[in-house]
């Protein structure tokens, strides 16, 4: 499938999801989980960057259910920092703005309209967190 994941910097402290398609939410939830215990051991928070690349559609399935399941998964990581959904699906990024009013700060993922938005965003969250 259409998924890779990797370690974005050699300080292990930002992880990156590209999707391309076709991707389909099975794969795309082992994925999470993968970025997720790529966490374990740190000592420090690890930040993600979900990038949909040359998605030109959202795969079949209920959206809604699986990002709720990805989202409840995030707080048994405690060294699972943001996840920074890169220009998702309209779809998408409506489903992640109502959990986030659900759920509240739980939900740890963010809309970013690029890049360069979601890495000024964490190196602000880098900076508040190294000032505790």
């Amino acid at each position: 499938m259409g998924i890779d994941v990797r370690w974005f910097n050699e300080e292990k402290r930002l992880i990156e999801i590209v999707l391309t398609d076709p991707w389909d939410w099975p794969d795309f939830e082992q994925k999470h989980l993968d970025c997720l215990e790529m966490t374990n051991g740190l000592d420090h928070k690890a930040h993600c960057i979900i990038e949909f690349g040359m998605v030109g559609r959202r795969p079949q399935g209920n959206a809604l259910l699986h990002l709720k399941r990805l989202i409840g998964r995030i707080p048994r990581y405690p060294n699972a920092g943001y996840f920074f959904l890169i220009n998702p699906h309209p779809f998408a990024r409506s489903t992640i703005s109502l959990l986030s009013r659900v759920y509240g700060d739980d939900t740890r993922m963010l809309i970013a309209s690029s890049r360069e938005d979601a890495f000024q965003r964490i190196q602000s969250l880098t900076e508040e967190a190294d000032k505790r």
